[in-house]
């Protein structure tokens, strides 16, 4: 049975907040489904994965640890090691994943082949990645999630073997075997959850959701919040630097990084007409 792929084309996302995600998976709940982890999933069950990719800011993924904590939900976050755009090492991010620990969810490896040369042994560098993790939260991890997998690692997409020793959210019982919806991109991929062909033949369901599109409070656009999410970056790091080096006196370096934005899509919109 392939059922991850036998839903619709792209869905818009629909209420992209909070309040749009509790009102969904409240939905899927109401059709008899119950949350479990990967370990626990069984594909023939009514057993829903609730997946958190945590790709661009670990403030977002701690929002949403919390409104599911107060539903009873239990979830698994995916953590980036050598993420650019956070860093699990700082005061911040080790506060970041003991919140999302202390509220009953599972934290887990997202591992990016991409940083990694060609002939990497991959097993060996996502195994020395998962006891790196383990050490910050305190326990094992027991399943990892390639990121970006359609661009950077096809051939992982439905593949039957354990990664490095454990389990893979692209497995073909998580993945082929279950239904799987994600939110990539901004919009559904499969088409929307509640109209999944999972749900109608009451089988397993992953629903892979990115904290950042669903807990700014911006527009509802996945470029405006990525921006959201630089801004705020910019902003961390130039208290920072205030913190760090005495002397230091920002020249509206935060305001000058949203003032050439802004200037780049004004020249790029006055090219387009012209």
């Amino acid at each position: 049975m392939n059922v991850a792929v036998s839903g619709g084309g792209k869905s818009g996302l629909g209420p992209s907040n909070l309040s749009g995600y509790l009102e969904l998976v409240g939905a899927i709940l109401k059709r008899g489904y119950t949350c479990t982890s990967f370990d626990e999933f069984d594909p023939t069950r009514r057993h829903l994965i609730l997946r958190h990719d945590v790709d661009i800011d670990l403030e977002c993924a701690v929002k949403m640890a919390q409104v599911e904590a107060a539903q009873g939900w239990c979830s698994t976050y995916f953590v980036l090691l050598g993420s650019e755009f956070y860093n699990l090492f700082s005061a911040a991010g080790r506060a970041a994943l003991a919140a999302i620990v202390s509220r009953g969810h599972t934290v887990a490896l997202h591992f990016d082949r991409a940083v990694y040369p060609d002939g990497t042994d991959l097993e060996q560098a996502a195994s020395s990645e998962c006891a790196i993790l383990a050490g910050l939260i305190d326990a094992p991890v027991r399943v990892t999630a390639a990121h970006r997998p359609g661009a950077t690692w096809p051939a992982i997409l439905g593949a039957s073997a354990d990664f490095a020793g454990r389990a893979h959210a692209y497995q073909a019982r998580y993945f082929r075997e279950a239904g799987y919806v994600a939110d990539s991109a901004g919009h559904w991929l499969y088409g929307h959850p509640l109209d999944h062909p999972a749900l109608l033949d009451g089988v397993g369901l992953q629903l892979l959701t990115h904290p950042y599109l669903w807990t700014d409070m911006v527009k509802p656009d996945r470029n405006n919040r990525i921006s959201a999410r630089l801004l705020r970056r910019a902003q961390v790091l130039e208290a920072e630097a205030m913190r760090n080096f005495s002397g230091y006196t920002p020249e509206s370096s935060v305001q000058h990084i949203s003032g050439r934005r802004n200037q780049k899509r004004s020249d790029a919109s006055n090219t387009k007409t012209s």
